[in-house]
């Protein structure tokens, strides 16, 4: 698993698949027969993470969209980040 820290840019893994289902959504992992669930805001944080933000921007950016303060974000994006790049969801972004 790579080490994710605010200063990672991430994206989703290649060949991944994303099904929206009302407010939360199922992610089926190409190398593997696993499904994984995310609720709206772990999906929100993984469509922000399109390779050339950082994580510290993904929680800037949601932040604004919810008009609060992105120090009361940043440790909850951050480990969203890291939970979703355990499960292979994430992937760092290539030089």
């Amino acid at each position: 698993m790579p080490d994710v820290t605010l200063q990672s840019k991430l994206h989703l893994v290649d060949g991944a698949r994303i099904h929206a289902m009302f407010d939360e959504a199922i992610i089926h992992l190409p190398e593997s027969s696993e499904a994984v669930t995310l609720n709206s805001s772990a999906l929100a944080i993984l469509v922000s993470c399109d390779g050339a933000t950082s994580v510290a921007e993904v929680a800037a950016l949601i932040a604004a969209d919810l008009g609060t303060h992105v120090a009361g974000l940043t440790d909850d994006v951050l480990a969203c980040a890291q939970e979703m790049a355990r499960l292979g969801i994430l992937v760092p972004a290539r030089a």
